[in-house]
């Protein structure tokens, strides 16, 4: 079961950086353990220096934690992402793209991209029920 923050303010205290939303972004795909995207090896996955950015044994491609995920192809931080899927949800009849962009501190195309990804995501969810 996921967290309720009640608040902007709560989520930020959570995810205070970077690398707190890599770790949790982490356990939340692989629980039980770090699988490639690439060819579904677990047993010879590598961290490279970088937080988030792994090595297959197996396969010997490189990849991150966004590999296969709605943050792929993104250099918007995670932590703007796990903003912006706040404000989302908690805006009951959504937010325009241009008070998000505002609100994350990103240019209104970006938040315009962000929202069409957010919103596949929850149309996925409710067409599954969830």
């Amino acid at each position: 079961m996921m967290h309720q923050y009640n608040s902007l303010f709560e989520l930020t205290q959570a995810f205070p950086t970077e690398e707190s939303c890599i770790l949790h972004l982490e356990m939340l795909r692989w629980p039980r353990g770090i699988i490639c995207p690439w060819c579904g090896e677990s047993r010879a996955i590598y961290r490279r220096k970088r937080v988030g950015v792994y090595k297959c044994g197996e396969c010997a491609k490189d990849f991150s934690i966004r590999k296969g995920t709605i943050f792929e192809e993104s250099h918007i931080p995670l932590r703007k992402w796990f903003m912006a899927a706040w404000l989302v949800t908690s805006h009951r009849k959504g937010i325009p793209s241009t008070e998000l962009a505002r609100e994350i501190g990103v240019t209104q195309k970006t938040a315009w991209f962000v929202l069409g990804r957010l919103r596949e995501v929850l149309d996925q969810m409710n067409s599954y029920g969830g």
